[in-house]
């Protein structure tokens, strides 16, 4: 394709999330408009949570800041409630195309756009929030029926809202096969990319180590992200607990969220755990990976892991858990994975990889898979190719009337 070509286009973010510092919608909307910016003659609307209504335009990128008020189990999250506020900026921007990042009550905004103009809308399956969030925090009440009920009413939200929209991005092939066991059929597979430049081992830094405390011979775990009951960060510093006293290594968290008190508490408790806020600075970021020797994960509801694949393209060995995007993004030969929620068998794959050092080995192929099957350039190709057959696609329903009345039957 191509893209220098393409018509003229107006495409629009919404999301809830964009604002927090740490996770993958933050970077993969980023590159999103790097990418529009540099590679298309395309315009870029976001819009998103801030402390107050702001809008910023650069050139064809325009960010809007729409006031939302900050949630109260945590913080670094605002949730948009004033959605006549977005619908305003819908109206005044008219897209071609809107692509919502939550699931929650911003679609329901598009979808009202879309009714006046029939303007295509396209949903990216970014969390598991069935699981993630209504299962699983009762799962932990020991409410199992009820744990069960709630992920089934969420599954069925997410089928009746899928139906209404052009498609539905999933960045693996197991969230794919997931969100058609919910019983949704417009399903396009996207992995997303990693910059291999920035990422990369040759980032690796004698100096990082020594300011982190490493000694010559120690291994460094690393995990990088959110922190958060959905990332399971309690399961990480529990094997890490038990693994303390069995090898000489530090173990380092980095980021933020409604864990980071959990995070630093532990670090009072067991010295050689080590935490660090999330750097929006990517050298640095880099660094502080390739300086590293596993990346260890827990979180079983990963679409796709854009941190693991930093991570990998770093050359970082994974030790995680066999769920989610992990099944996907940590081939045999890259990682270890075991059970969910188990440290237990999480210290055991860490002490394998340590004990035999073939972190080593798994880094290298890990990198070499990450350079050769992910790029932002492949992703945002793809995407484009998506956007501008939906945009077709509607067109022919607009156009005509037979069109129309087969996909009504079709999609009842």
């Amino acid at each position: 394709m191509n893209l220098a070509s393409i018509s003229p286009r107006t495409i629009c973010d919404i999301t809830q999330f964009y604002g927090i510092t740490t996770g993958g919608i933050k970077t993969y909307i980023d590159e999103k408009r790097r990418f529009i910016q540099n590679e298309t003659p395309w315009r870029h609307i976001l819009i998103a949570p801030g402390k107050q209504d702001r809008a910023i335009h650069d050139g064809r990128l325009s960010y809007y800041k729409v006031a939302a008020p900050p949630l109260p189990c945590c913080p670094a999250y605002r949730f948009i409630t004033n959605h006549s506020k977005v619908l305003a900026i819908i109206e005044r921007e008219r897209p071609d195309l809107i692509e919502v990042g939550s699931w929650y009550m911003l679609p329901w905004v598009a979808l009202r756009f879309r009714k006046q103009h029939g303007t295509p809308i396209v949903a990216f399956y970014h969390t598991d929030f069935p699981r993630a969030y209504l299962e699983k925090p009762l799962k932990d009440r020991r409410l199992g029926t009820l744990a069960s009920a709630a992920r089934r009413l969420g599954e069925s939200y997410v089928r009746l809202l899928s139906r209404r929209f052009n498609a539905v991005v999933a960045a693996s092939n197991s969230v794919a096969r997931r969100l058609q066991s919910m019983g949704v059929h417009n399903v396009e597979i996207v992995p997303l990319g990693v910059d291999v430049e920035i990422f990369n081992p040759s980032k690796r830094s004698q100096d990082v180590r020594e300011r982190l405390g490493i000694a010559s011979g120690e291994a460094l775990l690393i995990y990088v992200g959110r922190l958060d009951r959905e990332k399971r960060v309690s399961v990480l510093i529990s094997a890490f607990n038990l693994i303390k006293d069995c090898w000489p290594g530090r173990f380092l968290i980095v980021g933020d969220g409604p864990s980071k008190i959990e995070a630093i508490n532990a670090t009072k408790v067991n010295p050689r755990l080590i935490y660090q806020p999330y750097s929006t600075n990517r050298d640095e970021l880099a660094a502080l990976l390739a300086s590293a020797d596993i990346y260890v994960t827990a979180g079983p509801d990963e679409t796709f892991g854009l941190s693991i694949a930093e991570a990998q393209a770093s050359g970082l060995a994974v030790v995680g858990v066999a769920a989610g995007a992990l099944i996907d993004r940590v081939p045999e030969g890259a990682g270890l994975l075991g059970a969910v929620d188990s440290p237990e068998e999480l210290a055991i794959n860490l002490l394998r990889c340590l004990s035999l050092k073939s972190y080593r080995s798994m880094g290298a192929f890990a990198r070499k898979v990450a350079a050769d099957n992910l790029s932002w350039k492949k992703t945002f190709t793809t995407i484009i190719s998506l956007y501008e057959k939906c945009i077709a696609e509607e067109q022919r329903r607009a156009e005509d009337p037979l069109y129309r009345c087969t996909d009504e039957i079709a999609i009842p």
